[in-house]
C-alpha cells in the first residue's frame, strides 16, 4: 500500500499531520482536489514570468521583484506567499530567495533544469480532461502531438512547448538512462528515428 502521506507534493505535511493521514483521519482527496492543481498553477505561473531566474544570483525584497518581473505588488505578494509556504522559496528579513531545490530544478542556469516541463504541464494535465468519455468509450479522444495542424499559430506554440519541456526532462534524467542502457560493443554510430529533440542521442554520443 502507497503511503499517499509521504508522497505528497508540493504540499508538506507536518509530523502531526503525516500521522492523521495514516490513520484516516486526514481528508486527503482534498490535498489532491483541488489543493494540489492549485499549487501547481502557482508553479507554472512562477515559471512563465521567470521568478525563479530573477532570484537566482541574489535574494530581492517584493519592491525589486514587481519591477523587474512586470508584477502588482499585493498579487506578486500572493504568489510569494504561496511559494514559500510550499517549499520553492524563503523569506527573511524582507528578501526573497529560492530554496535550493528550486535553483536546481527551475532555473535555467542549472543544466538539470525542469522548468520548461513544467511549464508545458497544464498542456499534459488537459489531456485528462477527456478521461470521461475514454473510459465510457474507449475511443482515442483525442490526435496525437504529430497528428496535429502545425500550420495554427496556437498549435505551433503548444507544440514548443512540448517538444522543450520534454528535452529538458530528458536532459535532467538522461544521464541516468544512459548508464543503465547498454550499446553493443564497438558500436560508432546512432540512428535517432524519433522525431524529436533527440537529447537522449546526444547524452549516448
Amino acid at each position: 500500500m502507497v503511503d499517499r502521506s509521504a508522497c505528497l507534493m508540493p504540499l508538506r505535511l507536518t509530523l502531526l499531520e503525516k500521522i492523521l493521514a495514516r490513520l484516516n483521519l486526514l481528508p486527503v482527496p482534498l490535498f489532491d482536489t483541488p489543493l494540489a492543481p492549485g499549487i501547481a498553477k502557482v508553479l507554472v505561473t512562477a515559471c512563465e514570468l521567470g521568478l525563479f531566474d530573477a532570484l537566482s544570483e541574489q535574494p530581492l525584497t517584493l519592491e525589486i521583484l514587481a519591477e523587474r518581473l512586470h508584477c502588482n505588488p499585493q498579487g506578486l505578494q500572493l504568489l510569494l506567499r504561496l511559494l514559500v509556504s510550499a517549499g520553492y522559496l524563503r523569506q527573511r528579513r524582507g528578501l526573497y530567495a529560492n530554496t535550493r531545490m528550486a535553483q536546481r530544478w527551475l532555473t535555467s542556469s542549472s543544466p538539470v533544469s525542469i522548468a520548461p516541463y513544467v511549464i508545458h504541464s497544464p498542456d499534459i494535465v488537459a489531456i485528462w480532461d477527456h478521461l470521461p468519455s475514454i473510459v465510457r468509450e474507449n475511443k482515442q479522444a483525442m490526435r496525437m502531438p504529430y497528428e496535429e495542424d502545425a500550420s495554427e499559430p496556437a498549435m505551433q506554440a503548444a507544440l514548443a512547448r512540448h517538444y522543450t519541456g520534454l528535452a529538458s526532462l530528458a536532459m535532467a534524467m538522461g544521464g541516468e538512462v544512459v548508464r543503465r542502457v547498454r550499446l553493443p560493443r564497438g558500436a560508432t554510430h546512432l540512428l535517432d528515428v524519433g522525431g524529436s529533440h533527440a537529447a537522449y542521442s546526444v547524452l549516448f554520443c
